[in-house]
Formats: structure tokens, sequence, C-alpha cells
């Protein structure tokens, strides 16, 4: 029913986020990497996904397109609901959940809240095909970091409120092996911008 939401943030807490538009507040339940990057009082556009079940109507709020099209394919897994969806894109970036679906790495998988070793497979087995458009994301991003100064501003920059699947994204093709922290932390924030 909802394709988005432009609106003015005005309160988030551990699950969800408030909305405010043209003077309504909408609530929308939101994976922790979304939360994790607002700020209350700024402008923001947020992807939404209705979900309707017996009891209650909830509606979810995603940073990106990519992170409503994953949440929904999880949904499509037996057993994994709108919350075990939210936990995963929330616990882990959109690229390392594809490259363990890819290489059906069940250690991965299973630390993941909410997934045990037969939900591991479950999701191997009903992803795999399904997660192939988001393939995009393992090749360009590199499974380890290049350097200690590479994982220092990938923290550094979540702690700005910058999603870390889009840090990673923007930066993983640069060398930083001869900067500072300071150093790389600045040219990474021209990036960012």
């Amino acid at each position: 029913m909802y394709e988005y939401f432009e609106g003015k943030i005005v309160d988030f807490y551990d699950s969800y986020l408030v909305i405010d538009i043209a003077g309504i507040g909408y609530r929308l339940e939101a994976p922790k990497n979304i939360l994790s990057q607002v700020r209350i009082g700024e402008e923001k556009v947020i992807y939404a996904e209705q979900v309707v079940s017996e009891n209650k109507i909830s509606v979810y709020g995603f940073a990106t397109k990519e992170d409503r099209e994953m949440f929904n394919i999880l949904r499509t897994v037996p057993k994994v609901g709108p919350k075990t969806a939210i936990g995963i894109l929330g616990s882990v970036t959109l690229s390392k959940l594809v490259a363990s679906i890819v290489s059906e790495d069940k250690t991965s998988l299973t630390k993941l809240p909410g997934i045990g070793a037969k939900s591991a497979e479950r999701l191997i087995v009903d992803m795999k095909d399904k997660v192939k458009d988001f393939e995009f994301a393992i090749e360009d991003i590199d499974e380890e970091p290049k350097s200690s100064i590479h994982s220092e501003l990938i923290e550094a920059l979540t702690q700005f409120g910058y999603n870390r699947f889009e840090i990673e994204k923007k930066i993983a093709h640069i060398d930083f092996t001869d900067m500072t922290i300071d150093e790389a932390l600045k040219f990474a924030l021209k990036n960012m911008n």
C-alpha cells in the first residue's frame, strides 16, 4: 500500500521510528541499521512495506529499496516472519547476507538472530536463486577489510550515523595503507558527501 514516506524524523526507539508527514506521525518498525542513521529533526525518505497479520497491521521502514526487497524475500522462507526478517537486516550488511547465502555458509547464517541450523538450510535452499540480483554487493565489496585503518574507519563512520552497507560500498576500493586514521577519516567523509 505504501511506497515510501518523506518527512521529518520526530522520534526513534530500539525497534521503530516516528516520521511526521503533514502533522501526522507514522510509526515505522525498522531494522537497527536504519535506526542508527536517523537523527531527530532531519528530513528523510523511508521506503515502506505494510504487513497485515491476523491481529496486527504493521508498517516497516527501510533505508533503501534493496533492504525492503530483501525483507520481502526473507519473509518467503517458512518460519521467517517480519520480526525475524527485521532482526536479520539489522544485524548484518546486505552484502554479507547475500554472500553467506550464495556461498552456502551455514555457520554465518546461524549467527543471525532467530536462525538455527534448519532455518539456515532453508534460507540457502529458498533464497539462493532469489538473491542473484543482489550479487553486485558481493562483487563490489571485499569480504575482509584491507587494513586495520579500514575497519577503524568503518566503525568511525557508523558512529557518525552512516549506513555500514553504504560506507563499504563507497570506500571498498580506496587504499588507506599510507594514511593515518585522521587522514583516512577526512578523505572518507569527503567521499561520503
